[in-house]
């Protein structure tokens, strides 16, 4: 657990210094302050505390907050990067590769403790549906 532990605080690490030097450079570069720079932000600053209290919520957190990230709910970069991915005439667009490619990270770090997540819920919902019966 200590190793998981470890890769979700190399993960917010991660995020954390991007968003420092997100805001740095909005700061001393004349950026544009957008809405998606403040929500990333924000958004942020409670996973680091939530890693101290309750790890699995914390996991579950992070993967929400990239998944944002990935479709430009957030930023954590100070201009907007932006590409599509086109497949014929099929076209996806407005995804943030690097939120994307973090967020891919992300899971191949974290897919046993997602299971395990998943597992225990459908484990309590069973046992609530059992207790009512």
């Amino acid at each position: 657990m200590r190793k998981k532990v470890i890769s979700t605080a190399i993960i917010l690490s991660i995020i954390g210094c991007l968003l420092i030097f997100s805001w740095t450079m909005i700061l001393v570069d004349n950026y544009v302050i957008r809405w998606r720079n403040v929500t990333g932000l924000i958004l942020f600053i409670p996973l680091p505390i939530l890693i101290i209290k309750k790890y699995s919520l914390v996991v579950l957190a992070t993967g929400i907050y990239l998944l944002l990230g990935s479709f430009r709910l957030l930023s954590l970069v100070p201009g907007v990067w932006e590409s599509s991915v086109s497949v014929g005439k099929f076209e996806i667009s407005g995804f943030d590769w690097l939120s994307l490619v973090l967020l891919i990270l992300y899971f191949i770090l974290h897919i046993d403790i997602l299971i395990n997540i998943e597992l225990d819920y459908k484990e309590r919902r069973a046992k609530m549906r059992n207790d009512v019966k």
